[in-house]
């Protein structure tokens, strides 16, 4: 039991990184963005940064950034991992390099796990800030950044960036996407975002047991949803359960749509009501019917709270992130990862679904207006843009953490097989920079700690993943606007997922008559007016 325990906070922990590193823009409401550095407040000893040295890789900044070490003040929300190790994160050693490198102090403050959300609001409405905010993703942040810096609670680093921050500036310019994601719709820019170096694989997909794919004779490789209906058919009576564990944010992207708003075009469709996604319903119902989809798909929260049902053996096809594919090949299952499948072989897959189709990840950090040196903060939050800042937060410290091996950075003992029992994952959080935290991600650290055959099932679940033609919809709506949706749509999700679920389940025959009747009742219910107000978003967001 308790081995089972530490995986399953194992796996909660990669699930959490992996699909937060995945979350989408910020929510704001457009408003007056202020360009004014901030007034002085009480916690730096010095004014002026006045540099020394300038080491190879620093791109332009000066180090050390001051003479004078100069103290500021940061909350970050933490983990469970990292004050297991350490008191504090300043215990961390790349932490402690960083300040030796930059002169930096920071003041680290976090609150209690739990309890970030309410810790934070009670900071933004306290006027009382510290210097910066980190935090998971900009969602956290409520009423959006614009009125934030309305409301003269964080800096607009929009007209200070290219002097102050050039190399966080270079990263963001890399990808027009990732500009005008990181603007708001009034133009600002609000905060600093993590950056991956080069977009991430695909990390999330289906597994198969291959013992039991080799017991019922299956050899083929499955391309097609024909393919798999086939397989599962094969598997049936091989599990404890049904062959098929139901997870629709995997199983749906050949069709070309998602259970959400997306864009096809610049047009704004809402999935559930796609002609596409009815043809899904029909295969997944008819699966069902057949005995190949668990049966307890209604009550299913997420597949990381149930994947000790797959090592018991109840299904022969379960959704994992790649991290957990030596999880499961070491309590003794034999698998392999599956291609997303697709209508026809050939399809493109145009749905996001575990995978970032480009280098913006949801880490946020602002600046606030209780800073008294914003522009020297800038630059140490530039320095982890830089190569040298980028690659000491990526993978800490040479010989400790990492030795370079025909010219790639390979972690040490320290992290891939930690004395203290630490999974190379949660090492890296504990002993370099965690996920949690806005900087230049090393894209390839995030494979280092994957064996060959994990991250070969990266390489599975990329095939043809269409970055450059995603469907994901961007924009945000305004704090009116939002309002107006949340009113309709609270009620249309909770329509649209009893529908579904009946459907599958066989309560309802999906036919001509009961899909109309479907259509029309989103239509009464408002879905028009809510793809209205997601369009308009997106055109903002086109027009940042």
């Amino acid at each position: 039991m308790k081995k089972f325990l530490t995986i399953f906070m194992v796996l909660v922990l990669a699930a959490t990184l992996l699909a937060g590193c995945s979350k989408g823009d910020v929510t704001g409401t457009p408003a007056p963005s202020s360009t004014q550095t901030p007034s002085a407040g009480q916690n730096n000893e010095t004014d002026e940064p006045v540099g020394t040295d300038e080491p190879d890789g620093s791109d332009g900044l000066t180090l050390p950034l001051v003479d004078v070490k100069t103290t500021f003040t940061g909350w970050v929300t933490s983990t469970a991992i990292a004050t297991q190790v350490h008191t504090g994160i300043n215990d961390n050693p790349t932490f402690q390099e960083l300040e030796n490198r930059t002169n930096i102090h920071i003041e680290w403050s976090h609150p209690a796990q739990g309890g970030e959300t309410e810790a934070l609001n009670l900071m933004l409405t306290s006027n009382d800030f510290t210097d910066f905010i980190m935090t998971m993703a900009p969602t956290d942040f409520t009423g959006g950044f614009d009125k934030l810096i309305d409301d003269q609670i964080i800096v607009n680093l929009k007209d200070l960036v290219e002097k102050f921050s050039p190399n966080y500036l270079q990263a963001l310019k890399r990808d027009e996407r990732v500009y005008k994601q990181v603007l708001t719709d009034t133009g600002a820019l609000p905060a600093y975002r993590m950056l991956l170096t080069d977009p991430q694989l695909c990390y999330l997909g289906y597994y198969a047991r291959t013992d039991l794919l080799e017991q019922v004779g299956y050899t083929k490789e499955p391309v097609t949803y024909d393919d798999w209906h086939e397989m599962l058919l094969a598997l049936k009576g091989t599990t404890n359960k049904q062959p098929m564990y139901l997870f629709e944010s995997v199983l749906i992207p050949g069709y070309g749509v998602s259970s959400d708003f997306i864009q096809i075009g610049g047009k704004v469709v809402y999935g559930p009501m796609t002609e596409e996604y009815r043809q899904y319903l029909e295969m997944v119902s008819a699966w069902y019917k057949e005995g190949l989809i668990d049966t307890d798909f209604m009550t299913r929260i997420h597949f990381y709270l149930d994947f000790g049902e797959y090592l018991a053996g109840n299904f022969a096809l379960y959704p994992m992130v790649s991290a957990f594919y030596d999880v499961f090949t070491n309590n003794g299952l034999q698998i392999k990862a599956l291609p997303y499948a697709k209508v026809n072989a050939g399809d493109k897959r145009y749905i996001n679904s575990g995978s970032a189709e480009s280098t913006l990840q949801a880490s946020t950090g602002v600046i606030t207006t209780d800073c008294s040196d914003p522009t020297l903060l800038m630059k140490w939050f530039d320095y982890l843009y830089s190569e040298d800042g980028s690659m000491l937060a990526s993978y800490g410290i040479e010989n400790l953490t990492y030795t370079f091996v025909d010219g790639k950075p390979v972690y040490t003992d320290l992290i891939m097989k930690n004395e203290d029992n630490l999974t190379p994952g949660d090492a890296k959080t504990a002993y370099t920079f965690p996920m949690l935290m806005p900087f230049l991600v090393q894209t390839d650290r995030e494979y280092v700690t994957l064996s060959g055959d994990a991250f070969h099932a990266t390489e599975i679940w990329d095939t043809d993943w269409d970055r450059a033609n995603s469907r994901t919809l961007y924009g945000d709506l305004t704090t009116e606007e939002s309002i107006e949706y949340s009113a309709k749509f609270n009620d249309i999700n909770t329509y649209v997922s009893e529908f579904k679920a009946q459907v599958i389940s066989g309560t309802i025959e999906l036919n001509d008559a009961t899909w109309n009747d479907y259509v029309n009742q989103l239509k009464n219910m408002g879905i028009e007016r809510c793809m209205e107000l997601k369009q308009n978003a997106y055109d903002r967001f086109v027009n940042r």
